[in-house]
């Protein structure tokens, strides 16, 4: 309920952002307007696990006070679902008082808000100002929102880079990380969604990031940011923790336990030795079915490589061992015609298993299913 709670909220946000107008285009900032970035910490929901970022504009000596944040979508898009299952679900900016923000993000969501205010000349301010309003306009508001590539937080990396051009050197000293071990270290407490997450993304995934791109996820936007240089100064001047999440305990024991390494390993064991005990060289229904889940994962994850323009899914070295045909062996298995032929191909199954466990840089799937496929189909292969 307080999952739903918190929808109603945040689209009753999405839909007061859209009463807000691009201000004229001439309209022009003091010399006291004020240019922030707002970095919003993780939140509980899987869509919130890597924060969010946004650019800030107040002025109190003409009331503006405009939030800039490129992180929503209209649920009433033409055929909304399949747009975003294939990744091309049009994402937009939106406009909103902080206020109203800082509220919702600390009070409903419990995390953090900080706000980092840019020491810029006033016609840098005026040029990240006029920059966002021209992207508000009806028809610049839309993007391609891409996971790694293009979202909320590398979009306020833009706009301070075409805002402040040459002037603005950005910090390098980001750690070396790959795609997939920073999108690895938000998801330590969502192990479910790790483990899928893991799954869907293929081998750009494993690409060592830049300092610049590192800058997908608005932390790391907050760091570069806090210590880049705008000439000779310091881009950040001040650093204003708005609100600071409250951390709760988690229970380590039942963290352990519905761990899916425990749950998806501790399934395989007991599958295992039943199917040891009561048909050992025999193909079963559940081996079939078994098969046929197997199969049908890798369907799916051959779909996200072909039919989908997310960027990160190509490549997907899981389908070595989540063939998408085993979903056709799947039926075959208990057929004594096909005898020779699954013979044969469950040595092409061993093989890609022993393939993925040698060389894929993340063990996604626990390793006993693994195991289970290598023994369970040696025997079919001796039988």
């Amino acid at each position: 309920m307080k999952s739903l709670k918190n929808l109603k909220l945040f689209i009753v946000i999405i839909l007061f952002s859209m009463l807000y107008k691009p201000l004229k285009a001439q309209t022009k900032l003091s010399p006291n307007a004020k240019v922030s970035i707002i970095t919003i910490g993780p939140g509980k929901e899987l869509y919130s696990s890597f924060g969010h970022s946004g650019l800030w504009v107040s002025d109190a000596n003409y009331g503006i006070d405009r939030f800039y944040s490129w992180g929503s979508f209209d649920f009433r898009t033409n055929n909304f679902y399949v747009k975003f299952l294939r990744g091309t679900l049009p994402y937009q900016i939106d406009v909103i008082d902080f206020a109203r923000v800082s509220y919702y993000y600390s009070t409903q969501e419990n995390r953090s808000v900080t706000e980092q205010v840019l020491d810029l000349s006033p016609s840098q301010k005026q040029r990240i100002f006029d920059l966002c309003e021209e992207n508000y306009l009806p028809q610049n508001r839309e993007y391609n929102y891409k996971f790694y590539y293009n979202n909320c937080a590398t979009k306020v990396r833009d706009m301070l880079q075409k805002g402040c051009g040459d002037s603005l050197k950005l910090w390098q000293g980001m750690p070396t990380n790959s795609y997939r071990t920073w999108m690895n270290s938000y998801l330590s407490e969502k192990p479910w969604a790790r483990m899928a997450m893991n799954m869907a993304v293929g081998v750009p995934a494993d690409m060592q990031n830049t300092s610049n791109q590192s800058m997908w996820l608005p932390d790391n936007v907050q760091m570069v940011m806090s210590k880049s240089m705008l000439g000779s100064k310091q881009l950040v001047g001040v650093t204003n923790k708005i609100y600071t999440a409250t951390v709760e305990p988690s229970n380590l024991l039942i963290d352990i336990l519905t761990h899916p390494q425990v749950v998806i390993n501790l399934f395989y064991i007991l599958i295992f030795v039943y199917l040891y005990k009561k048909s050992r060289f025999i193909p079963t229904k559940i081996d079939a079915y078994l098969l046929g889940f197997n199969g049908l994962c890798g369907v799916f994850l051959l779909l996200l490589w072909v039919g989908t323009d997310h960027g990160v899914t190509a490549q997907n070295l899981h389908l070595s061992v989540l063939l998408p045909f085993n979903l056709i062996v799947a039926f075959m298995l208990r057929n004594q015609k096909y005898a020779s032929f699954l013979k044969l191909y469950f040595w092409v199954i061993m093989a890609g298993v022993l393939a993925f466990i040698l060389f894929h840089p993340s063990h996604s799937v626990p390793m006993m299913a693994y195991v289970f496929y290598l023994f369970r189909y040696r025997d079919f292969v001796k039988g």
